[in-house]
């Protein structure tokens, strides 16, 4: 997967056009994230991606590079 395809179901989750936002993006401000937007991208990130984000990975994420990571890192295993 790559970070444009990354950035694309980040909008679709958040509901936001995937140009306005990038991998060094604050998920705190990113309109559109919130608790249910999270569990969407959980829901995605297995689904599509076939990688297990749990919940505790969601609270340490701070950035989109963040989340990123965690699933670009698994799913490369």
């Amino acid at each position: 997967m790559d970070s444009r395809t990354f950035l694309q179901k980040m909008g679709e989750i958040t509901e936001n056009d995937d140009k306005d936002l990038s991998l060094e993006m604050l998920l705190e401000d990113i309109k559109g994230w919130n608790s249910l937007a999270m569990v969407t991208f959980m829901a995605i990130s297995d689904s599509e991606f076939g990688v297990s984000v749990k919940a505790r990975d969601m609270r340490r994420a701070k950035t989109v590079r963040d989340l990123y990571d965690i699933v670009a890192d698994r799913g490369s295993k």
